[in-house]
């Protein structure tokens, strides 16, 4: 039987950039809303990082969670990269930690 398709908003933060001056601040400003969001029900907050040093945080949630991610990473000063739609088999993926999910 299959599962039915499920559509999630997914919030991107602005990267971490090694090659720009505020590559710190920026990390620091991840880890603080990682930290702030790590743990809450209907979110999965997970970092993605490359090779080159960028780090990406991105958020999967549930709508009713939107302006509580909002106001966090408004408070920290973290600008949205984007807000895209994805569905349950990315969220599967980044349960499952083929995404890197803290």
């Amino acid at each position: 039987m299959r599962s039915e398709r499920k559509e999630f908003e997914e919030i991107e933060f602005v990267c971490a950039n090694p090659s720009f001056p505020d590559y710190e601040e920026t990390l620091d400003k991840h880890r603080l809303l990682h930290d702030r969001l790590r743990g809450k029900e209907g979110l999965v907050v997970y970092r993605q990082e490359s090779t080159d040093g960028l780090s990406a945080l991105s958020v999967i949630l549930n709508r009713k969670n939107k302006k509580f991610v909002m106001r966090q990473a408004s408070e920290i000063d973290l600008p949205v990269d984007g807000i895209v739609i994805t569905d349950n088999c990315f969220v599967n993926d980044a349960l499952r930690k083929k995404l890197r999910v803290s």
